[in-house]
């Protein structure tokens, strides 16, 4: 089948104009139909065109009131095109509250007014129909009857309704587990250092104060920031790095730690769990998190901490086991999103 990948943000639409490299669910749903046989566009749509050449399409949706959803409005006008043919996903945690922003940048008339002007330069393209368009269609997100569906990455433990949270998207909800088909580094059984991995866009200071490791933290990213976003010169102690340099730190260092989310304890899917259990790292999840994924994940950070190298050997076999156990297979992963393809739908046996 031929099928389209399309959406809000650079990464949905296959764009190299990103500012960091690291694995993104657009690329490991594009790459998993590919083998699967399907025929997939990754592209941005043209607001005017026809898309009769799509047997269906998965369209990401985000905050529309976000910097790094610049072709919202195009989304808009390719969902009332591709109607009944479309799917929709979220890649992003925050993607919980989607609903809110919908409702309060698209339904609200006010807040239409002030989106229109933000858009400014993505709606002066469009004409006055498809302006029309974008708004009635990104609007029914927000409200009930939804004609389109929702792919959500979630591992099967967790609270999944916990993920709506209080201003839920309209549409019915589907998920699978894309841990099977995420591209990881290999078991490390090199020498390992007593420290922890911290990598976060978002500034864990405080976070990290209140827990008070006694390893030492190696962090990636999360220097303070200003108002606009922008990270103060003199906290520039902490820059973002590639992935590959993250997966290195999974080789060498005993743990990883995850700071909290709004979404802990839904089972949203993070691939940075993926990632560091794959090469026998320790994972610190947050508590509501590790109480749903298992006994081995529960351990007080000074226990860890004091443990022996055998024994943190062992926590790190017993956690890589108990996450193989209870995350969907490569079969089952590569089959549940061909049935997507073919019917607009996930459906499991």
């Amino acid at each position: 089948m031929r099928v389209l990948m399309t959406g809000m943000s650079a990464r949905s639409v296959g764009s190299d104009r990103v500012r960091y490299d690291y694995t993104t669910l657009p690329q490991i749903y594009a790459s998993a139909l590919r083998e699967l046989g399907h025929e997939v566009d990754m592209r941005v749509t043209v607001p005017g065109e026809h898309l009769d050449q799509y047997d269906r399409a998965l369209v990401l949706v985000n905050w529309i009131s976000s910097l790094s959803t610049p072709h919202s409005a195009k989304v808009g006008v390719a969902l009332k095109e591709l109607g009944s043919r479309a799917v929709l996903y979220v890649d992003d945690w925050r993607s919980a509250t989607v609903g809110d922003d919908v409702w309060g940048h698209m339904v609200a008339e006010k807040g239409w007014q002030h989106h229109r002007r933000f858009r400014d330069g993505e709606y002066s393209r469009l004409t006055p129909r498809q302006q029309s368009d974008a708004r009635e269609t990104l609007s029914l997100l927000a409200l009930p009857g939804c004609p389109w569906r929702v792919l959500v990455a979630l591992y099967d433990w967790g609270s999944h309704e916990f993920f709506i949270g209080k201003h839920p998207l309209s549409a019915p909800l589907m998920h699978v587990d894309p841990t099977s088909i995420t591209p990881a580094p290999g078991l490390s059984t090199g020498p390992r250092r007593r420290a922890w991995s911290l990598a976060t866009f978002q500034d864990p200071s405080r976070w990290v104060k209140r827990l008070a490791p006694a390893w030492e933290v190696v962090q990636h990213g999360g220097d303070k920031k200003l108002p606009g976003g922008g990270s103060i010169d003199k906290y520039k102690l902490h820059p973002v790095v590639p992935e590959s340099q993250l997966w290195e730190d999974y080789a060498s260092l005993r743990g990883m730690l995850t700071p909290p989310y709004a979404t802990d304890g839904a089972g949203w899917w993070r691939a940075r769990y993926v990632h560091a259990l794959a090469s026998g790292c320790i994972v610190y999840a947050p508590a509501l998190d590790a109480l749903c994924m298992g006994g081995s994940f529960t351990n007080e950070l000074a226990d860890i901490e004091e443990a022996s190298d055998l024994e943190l050997d062992d926590l790190a076999e017993r956690q890589r086991a108990q996450t193989l156990e209870r995350t969907w297979t490569r079969d089952k992963t590569l089959s549940a999103l061909d049935v997507l393809i073919r019917t607009g739908r996930v459906q499991l046996p």
